[in-house]
């Protein structure tokens, strides 16, 4: 889901500018979108990394601007605003759609919750140790919880496999419909 927030990269050294930029391919609905947590490495809760102390990263995430929002999504981010509703000021918050020959144009933009929103899933992404070269490295980020989440479901794979069941495929209508068995939020 980009390692940079909801703004993403393009602000990265242009601290003055805020928005709301969605990114591809995690705004893709054809995807399973990664997002970076910290916190249970240290025995505190889990939350969404950002950038901050020894923490290098902001998980990205947000609402596509192109994809509608996925009818194996909808509940979830009903829910999502059910739940902050109150909570937070939706200034920002629009519910038009821009025409596609006007993108190019926005530097900023805001979010339209009637769209496809991610990350679909999130893992821990902060203080994951690697060697390189003979040495070892601490890393952040979603390059770090994605390839954690391709893992698992590369055992479910293998677990349907070895039960004559056929494998996941498109796995995102399943992890929304089954969240309540495996999700801690």
């Amino acid at each position: 889901s980009g390692d940079d927030g909801v703004a993403g990269f393009s602000v990265r050294n242009e601290t003055e500018v805020c928005g709301y930029h969605s990114f591809f391919p995690a705004s893709s609905p054809y995807v399973l979108a990664v997002g970076a947590t910290n916190g249970p490495q240290e025995g505190k809760p889990e939350t969404a990394c950002q950038s901050g102390g020894d923490v290098l990263i902001t998980s990205g995430g947000g609402f596509s601007i192109l994809s509608d929002l996925p009818s194996w999504q909808s509940d979830a981010v009903k829910g999502y605003f059910k739940a902050v509703d109150g909570t937070v000021q939706e200034p920002f918050t629009s519910d038009y759609n821009i025409p596609v020959a006007n993108i190019s144009f926005l530097k900023f933009w805001t979010f339209n919750k009637s769209k496809r929103g991610y990350p679909d899933v999130s893992l821990l992404g902060h203080n994951y140790k690697m060697v390189a070269k003979g040495k070892l490295y601490s890393v952040d980020g979603t390059s770090a919880s994605a390839p954690v989440m391709a893992a698992f479901v590369s055992l479910v794979n293998a677990q349907r496999m070895n039960q004559g069941q056929p494998l996941m495929g498109f796995i995102n209508p399943f992890i929304y419909k089954y969240s309540s068995s495996f999700i801690n939020d």
